[in-house]
């Protein structure tokens, strides 16, 4: 047709996919639009040269337009909307650029002047290797562009290479999970609504993102708007081989690595209005060569995101806590409306600027941790007798360090981390005056400095350390926990014993004290 209004494709749900084209080389689709189909709106396979220009897909459960161990495509004046998965995905594409670093001779799929909105995701890329995806517009989706290495037996894995530069990715905050609540997405396709609106997530993900980088490598990201999303910009996280079914040595540690950030525009559209988001950089911490541009008004977290040019960071694992969050909430399941506990991935965010905030699991770790300072500190307090200085500011720093720990972990308020930590640390070398036993005494000393040394490597300067502070934090906290445990447990039970020696000592006493004395005659009266 003239328009891609002309010719509508429409598979009524019937079909598993509208047009598809297997080793179709050269295939050439324009002007026309493609709608309601079970799977892709148009999918493209194992094809070496095929355009999609001026072509509309819509409302599809999963995907607008999939392309699939291609090269040599061509996505151009597209539109997609409505889709359940993503409205532009091309994945597990021809891996050309795996061995080199940024500077490479062609990218295998290239995607430019589309516009995708309203669909769970306005592009994806699992193993989207070699792709160059510039000019473009991904808004109100729940979530706008994610690349990822997660899926066991997927071609192109470690994801790679894609280029990201000059597009739109805004106000990415539409919640699509209350479809999947009140049973809407478990009707029969043509019952849903789907072409007024109703979209059914098929995987998981959080709304309120921009860009999310899971386990990928060698990407950049340049001259970029990304503004309005209420959760993060853009989130970088690692995916362990064993997500993927991958359980070699090395296969652990070769996502998330070498991606670069540099010159985007966090916070701001095209004509300079403020417009931020809710965070604009979040990292893990995990991988090596990752750098971040400076220039982040909604902050970062940590926020000591290496700087480009010449990051040298190289951490072997992820913050403990914020891979327990995406470990939980990957259980998501659209079949079996499971809604993992604790995490927030599911719910709307507040507005930037707007009071809210929401529990999740990241709050557990610190919760726990503040009821036991309060029993393990108060018990330490009430030995020696009364309150001291030296037990007041020990209590103190460690129930005001576990408070902040509480606060970091809800939306928005990542910079009270720091505070926290260094409060903690500052808890334990108090503590080392409290204790009575002189090894339990240095292991008080260690763990403050390790606090310390984690609050500098929150907010100050990234350590030149393979694993984190704070993992070795988590751990020495147990071990001082433990102790502690088991010494005030026997200190109550000798306590206990104590007083129960003395009462019976005084039960013993009490019949002497109340017999009455023999009486003795004077010697004058007695019979010689």
């Amino acid at each position: 047709g003239a328009t891609p209004a002309d010719v509508v494709f429409d598979a009524q749900f019937q079909k598993l996919n509208v047009i598809r084209g297997d080793r179709t080389n050269g295939l050439y689709l324009r002007n026309f639009t493609t709608q309601r189909s079970t799977f892709n709106a148009i999918y493209v396979i194992e094809t070496d040269g095929f355009v999609i220009n001026h072509v509309v897909g819509r409302w599809n459960t999963e995907y607008g337009f999939l392309s699939f161990a291609a090269d040599h495509g061509l996505i151009t004046n597209c539109e997609a909307y409505g889709n359940g998965d993503s409205g532009i995905y091309p994945g597990g594409t021809s891996d050309i650029n795996r061995n080199r670093g940024f500077d490479v001779p062609r990218y295998a799929i290239e995607v430019t002047a589309c516009h995708s909105h309203d669909n769970l995701l306005g592009y994806s890329g699992t193993g989207g290797d070699s792709v160059w995806v510039h000019d473009n517009e991904f808004d109100h989706n729940t979530s706008g562009a994610s690349m990822d290495s997660l899926f066991p037996n997927h071609p192109g894995l470690p994801q790679n290479h894609a280029l990201f530069e000059h597009n739109l990715i805004h106000s990415n905050n539409t919640n699509y999970y209350p479809y999947v609540r009140d049973g809407t997405c478990a009707r029969p396709y043509l019952q849903r609504g789907i072409e007024k609106g109703v979209v059914c997530p098929g995987p998981g993900v959080p709304v309120g993102v921009g860009i999310l980088v899971v386990g990928g490598n060698y990407n950049l990201f340049r001259d970029n708007w990304i503004y309005d999303n209420w959760k993060i910009g853009v989130a970088q996280t690692w995916v362990p081989g064993a997500v993927r079914n991958d359980f070699q040595w090395a296969a652990q540690e070769e996502t998330s690595s070498f991606n670069r950030y540099l010159g985007n525009h966090m916070g701001s559209d095209v004509a300079g209005h403020s417009e931020p988001n809710g965070l604009d950089f979040y990292w893990d911490g995990q991988g090596m060569g990752n750098c971040w541009q400076s220039d982040h008004p909604s902050g970062a977290d940590p926020l000591t995101t290496p700087g480009c040019p010449g990051a040298t960071s190289m951490r072997l694992l992820a913050d403990p806590n914020k891979l327990v969050m995406f470990g939980t909430c990957s259980t998501y399941d659209l079949a079996t409306r499971t809604f993992p506990a604790g995490c927030d991935w599911f719910d709307a965010p507040p507005r930037p600027g707007s009071v809210g905030a929401s529990v999740n699991i990241e709050s557990i770790a610190p919760a726990v941790q503040l009821i036991v300072v309060l029993i393990l500190f108060g018990w330490l307090v009430r030995r020696d007798g009364g309150l001291t200085w030296i037990g007041i500011a020990a209590s103190s720093a460690a129930v005001v360090g576990s408070l902040l720990l509480i606060g970091a972990s809800l939306q928005g308020f990542y910079f009270l981390d720091a505070p926290g930590i260094a409060l903690l640390g500052i808890a334990w070398l108090a503590a080392a005056r409290l204790v009575r036993s002189r090894r339990l005494a240095v292991l008080s000393v260690v763990l403050g400095i390790v606090g310390l040394l984690e609050a500098v490597d929150n907010a100050v300067v990234m350590l030149p350390v393979p694993v984190g502070p704070v993992w070795i934090r988590l751990l020495l906290e147990l071990t001082w926990m433990g102790w502690m445990a088991v010494v005030m447990l026997g200190g109550t039970r000798r306590s206990r014993q104590a007083r129960g020696t003395k009462a019976a000592g005084q039960v013993k006493r009490e019949p002497d004290r109340a017999s009455p004395k023999p009486l003795t005659p004077p010697a004058s009266s007695r019979l010689p």
